[in-house]
């Protein structure tokens, strides 16, 4: 597993955060078309969950494999490696939007899944003009970003806190305000708010595009 991408200040254009994309790719593909999106010179990143409980899921890996899109693990994600490696509670997962990994049986087609999916990183750093912005899907769970990426490299922590940056909500719960250190602002995803929240320096963008048809996408470098 790949715990940490950092990625290098883009010079010809802008950067781009979306919410959970949750299978709805033709929604995306409209969010990108209002705000001009050029796939030569923006890039867009993703907070995770990009499958699951919309109707396009499998189109996902036609955007893993674009240049320009890059996206950290989210807890849907993970349900679907640990169904397709241990067949983990299939009932679980179909509930929570998985039927279409479920019924699709091609074993060639699920290792194209599975390939995919094992290769995302659990936290992405993209370098701006005002200094790091991390991402993770739902939330960071260190005081300071130095110690989450230390922390998700090292065997004796990495487990603990992978499960609290896939499925962690106690910073958008308890309103925590406190800004974590050594990064400018962390984009989540993982709980569904009506527009999007700001705690201390994390930015929560999931606005339920699966239920609501709105996805959130906030710019982090470039011109306006």
């Amino acid at each position: 597993m790949n715990f940490v991408r950092s990625i290098k200040k883009n010079q010809l254009g802008r950067d781009f955060v979306v919410g959970d994309i949750h299978g709805c790719f033709d929604v995306l593909d409209s969010a990108l078309l209002d705000i001009q999106f050029n796939t030569a010179k923006d890039r867009l990143f993703s907070v995770g969950d990009i499958i699951d409980r919309g109707r396009h899921s499998a189109k996902c890996l036609e955007y893993l494999d674009k240049d320009w899109f890059y996206a950290v693990t989210g807890n849907h994600e993970q349900m679907a490696i640990d169904y397709m490696l241990h067949g983990v509670d299939e009932e679980c997962y179909r509930s929570n939007g998985g039927q279409w990994l479920i019924n699709n049986t091609d074993p060639f087609e699920r290792d194209r899944f599975l390939s995919a999916f094992a290769s995302l990183p659990i936290i992405i750093e993209v370098e701006t003009d005002f200094g790091m912005v991390g991402i993770v899907h739902a939330e960071c769970p260190t005081s300071n970003w130095s110690a989450l990426k230390s922390g998700l490299i090292n065997p004796k922590t990495s487990y603990h806190l992978t499960q609290a940056c896939l499925w962690n909500r106690k910073v958008i719960y308890d309103l925590c305000t406190k800004p974590v250190e050594d990064v400018h602002a962390i984009y989540c995803g993982h709980t569904i708010v009506g527009s999007a929240q700001v705690r201390g320096n994390h930015h929560f963008i999931d606005t339920g595009a699966f239920k609501t048809g709105r996805l959130t996408i906030g710019q982090i470098q470039g011109q306006e």
